[in-house]
């Protein structure tokens, strides 16, 4: 007979319950977990990679292994045991301690034994790495995914396949099949306790019409798509499938190239705008030169206002506070440059930027 002592912690509370059955030694004994008693007259054998959940989900499945120390022929017992827990903890292992009855004989001991909860609580804790999830739709890469494990002494699995919705699955190749990926990880991704992994939740983005849904944005933290995600879960050695869903805003970035021609079509509208003003027509030659130099000091500002934002600081212009990866803001960058402070005085930007710092 094998019995084993409650465990009574303040968020934890685990029962067994034990039924021994002569046996023959398995077959891969060696390799199991031994655990001597304290006189050493019995041997314990514990894999903890078998444990199990119930059918029903109401207590775990553990197989231990009973043997003689001296006994000749060997002397085994199998010992399925079903464990009861309760509490408000995580999965963990405890210390828990065990008697040993075969005959005449008794003897006891302890031993580490993983235990795992039944409640529904999270294990993990997921975020994105940006606020709102930058999607560069240059690179087709999905949304970066920050995954932190709460467990103390086991590893955490988390399941590569995700349900994904979108609030507008047209932005999407497809919202079917979606997968997690980690560096160095093909399968389940594992994350050691307490340690933080970064994965990819691999959505790829249709260019034209997220390139579309850019085209209104000026904002940094303007929102163009809601994604939720589900992803599953467990504590290694034999912890429950869990769920836990994320709900992410996502902005789309513009390709390098769509700037580029951004940036690009707004210095020569701007230039244009400026060369026909009345009285300045100067000619094409002077207008070739004005284009020219335009573009050169819109690519010169457009640097710049990334090199502001990466920095954490901001970009304004005419009290507008604007993304320079965006395609609407890199456009007007390049209008208000070129075009120069005659266009913007013309169309009335300039006197409105007055009048409001007068009236403030």
């Amino acid at each position: 007979m094998l019995v084993f002592d409650d465990v009574k912690k303040t968020d934890l509370q685990a029962n067994f319950q034990s039924d021994c059955v002569a046996t023959q030694p398995p077959a891969n004994f060696q390799k199991l977990q031994r655990v001597p008693t304290r006189t050493n007259a019995f041997l314990l054998y514990f894999d903890p990679t078998q444990i199990e959940p119930a059918r029903f989900g109401k207590f775990f499945d553990y197989a231990f292994y009973v043997a003689a120390a001296d006994a000749s022929p060997a002397v085994w017992y199998t010992c399925g045991t079903q464990v009861y827990t309760q509490g408000a903890f995580l999965d963990r292992s405890e210390t828990v301690h065990f008697t040993v009855h075969v005959g005449g004989a008794t003897d006891d001991g302890a031993l580490d034994v993983p235990l795992h909860s039944i409640a529904s609580r999270d294990f993990i804790e997921i975020a994105t790495t940006t606020k709102p999830a930058k999607v560069d739709l240059s690179q087709s890469s999905g949304i970066v995914l920050s995954l932190h494990s709460l467990l103390v002494d086991q590893d955490l699995l988390v399941e590569p396949s995700v349900e994904a919705t979108a609030s507008h699955p047209g932005y999407w190749v497809s919202t079917a099949n979606v997968k997690l990926a980690a560096a160095g990880s093909k399968d389940v991704i594992r994350i050691h306790p307490g340690d933080t992994s970064l994965v990819r939740l691999q959505l790829e983005p249709r260019k034209l019409p997220t390139l579309l849904a850019t085209l209104g944005s000026v904002k940094p933290d303007a929102v163009h798509e809601n994604v939720t995600a589900v992803i599953s879960y467990r504590s290694d050695l034999g912890g429950v499938l869990r769920t836990k869903p994320v709900n992410m805003v996502v902005r789309f970035v513009p390709s390098l190239i769509s700037l580029i021609v951004a940036l690009f079509g707004g210095s020569v509208l701007g230039t244009l705008a400026a060369q026909f003003l009345p009285g300045t027509w100067k000619g094409f030659s002077a207008m070739a030169h004005m284009a020219a130099r335009g573009i050169v000091f819109s690519f010169v500002a457009e640097l710049f206002a990334m090199l502001l934002v990466a920095l954490g600081s901001k970009f304004v212009i005419l009290q507008f506070d604007l993304d320079p990866w965006q395609f609407l803001p890199v456009f007007f960058i390049g209008f208000a440059i070129s075009g120069g402070k005659e266009v913007l005085r013309y169309i009335g930007l300039v006197k409105q930027q007055h009048a409001a710092a007068e009236n403030a």
